[in-house]
């Protein structure tokens, strides 16, 4: 269930104190027009609470707090914008489904797994990214043995199970025409798989995410550490962005989602006129510990993930067919690695008024804030 966080040091990042309203919404969205000037959603000083954790995508979190952006969106919405210090990522989730947070970061499948299927009614509002090439199927293979995912077949994986490593390894598998039987899984911790690999005898497989990619490639390069399926070989299939919950208010949805997009705007491959050189570099050194070389890491990493710049980026993801079918693939996934019950125990709904699983939705994809501030 755990996406990746970069190991680094917490800060409090509160802006704000407050109550927080309740909302109600149909499973079936319409885009909402942009928030211009005339039309703002706005709120009556509620609180909008904010959890996260360390994640590449996720990262302009940061820039929400240290460029003021989260306070100046308040005061636009007139609500209060307040953001956790970064979280445990499953820790975030399990508070944001008890309600202690109005809005948190999570891949598509944790959605899924977590909230929702946990019976907590759970807005996707914002398509952030999609991994593209920072989780990978690594191998430390000097002679040669392992050119593809067909020659895993019998061999022993290291993975972290139930997580995004798991699912990923389960669609590597099919689409090589292997199924989860050819393989012998391993499990392991997130906290160990780095240094597992950092010792790992010659023929270990193992999947896992950035920077423990990167990592494991570069230092055992000379034992010939190489990757044999990436994330970049499954176009959108780890998604990731930012979830309501059902006490979530309007006002908070459209403030929320319009300090996202500013934040991200600051990164300098976004090629915004608002891109920030500075504020970028503050953000990369909080997410790497303050590392010396802490943009060229924080480079790197952004180099295998596909971002999503603008709303309409979001927009078009929120409301492509290949949502549709990657979501197909987790439930069948999630059901079958025991993480539901069934395909179906959870329906999902997306912004054409499309339904998976059923009628108990619980989890909704909508395309509607990110309409609003465009």
């Amino acid at each position: 269930m755990k996406r990746n966080f970069l190991l680094t040091t917490t800060m409090a990042i509160t802006l704000a104190l407050g109550a927080c309203g309740d909302s109600s919404k149909p499973a079936t969205q319409t885009p909402a027009p942009a928030a211009t000037s005339s039309n703002v959603v706005m709120g009556s000083g509620d609180t909008c609470r904010f959890a996260w954790s360390h994640y590449t995508g996720w990262e302009p979190v940061y820039m929400m707090q240290s460029e003021g952006i989260a306070e100046r969106m308040g005061a636009k919405y007139n609500v209060n914008i307040t953001i956790s210090p970064p979280m445990d990522y499953v820790e975030s989730l399990t508070q944001f489904a008890a309600g202690t947070f109005d809005f948190v970061t999570s891949t598509g499948m944790d959605a899924l797994t977590i909230p929702a299927a946990g019976g907590t009614v759970t807005d996707y509002i914002v398509a952030g990214d999609f991994s593209n090439g920072n989780d990978a199927i690594v191998v430390i293979d000097p002679a040669g043995s392992i050119q593809s995912v067909a020659d895993l077949k019998g061999k022993e994986v290291i993975l972290v199970e139930g997580s995004v490593s798991d699912f990923m390894l389960s669609k590597a598998l099919d689409d090589y025409g292997l199924s989860g039987s050819d393989v012998v899984r391993k499990n392991t911790s997130d906290a160990d798989i780095g240094s597992i690999l950092a010792t790992a005898s010659d023929g270990t497989v193992a999947v896992t995410w950035n920077p423990i990619v990167l990592q494991t490639l570069e230092a055992r390069k000379n034992d010939g550490a190489r990757s044999v399926f990436d994330s970049s070989q499954t176009p959108g299939l780890i998604m990731d962005g930012i979830l309501a919950n059902d006490g979530a208010t309007e006002a908070c949805r459209y403030a929320v989602t319009a300090a996202w997009y500013e934040a991200v705007s600051l990164i300098p491959q976004s090629r915004s006129a608002n891109a920030d050189p500075a504020a970028y570099e503050r953000m990369a050194r909080f997410a790497s510990g303050n590392a010396a070389n802490s943009v060229e890491l924080f480079d790197a990493q952004l180099g295998t993930t596909r971002m999503f710049y603008t709303p309409m980026d979001g927009i078009s993801v929120m409301e492509s067919q290949q949502l549709k079918d990657n979501m197909e693939f987790i439930r069948e996934f999630a059901a079958g690695s025991g993480l539901i019950d069934s395909a179906d125990v959870v329906g999902v709904s997306f912004p054409d008024g499309s339904v998976q699983g059923g009628s108990n939705v619980k989890l909704r994809f909508t395309s509607k804030y990110m309409n609003g501030v465009r």
